[in-house]
C-alpha cells in the first residue's frame, strides 16, 4: 500500500470519529485544527490499528500540534512494511 492509499483510508477513519463526513480533509490537514481531543485521537489510532492490522507504539499516542494526516499515513506505511 502506498502513502496516497493510506491517506484516503485514514481520512475516512478520521471523518468517522469526528462525525463530520462532509468536512473537506486533505493530507495536510492538521489533526489538532479539526477540534480533535486527545481521547478522539486515541480512538482514531485504535481504529487505524484495526483498519490496517498494525500496532502503534506508546510514543505515537501523543497528539502533537503539528501532526497532520500525512504524518499518520507515514506511520501506518512504516508499520506495514
Amino acid at each position: 500500500m502506498n502513502q496516497s492509499e493510506a491517506t484516503e483510508r485514514i481520512i475516512g477513519v478520521v471523518k468517522g470519529v469526528i462525525g463530520e463526513s462532509n468536512k473537506e480533509l486533505t493530507g495536510d490537514t492538521k489533526i489538532e485544527n479539526m477540534g480533535v481531543s486527545s481521547i478522539d485521537y486515541v480512538k482514531i489510532l485504535i481504529m487505524l490499528e484495526t483498519e490496517f492490522d498494525i500496532e502503534f507504539d506508546d510514543d505515537d499516542l501523543v497528539l502533537d500540534e503539528s501532526t497532520c494526516i500525512f504524518d499518520l499515513a507515514s506511520k501506518v506505511c512504516a508499520k506495514m512494511s
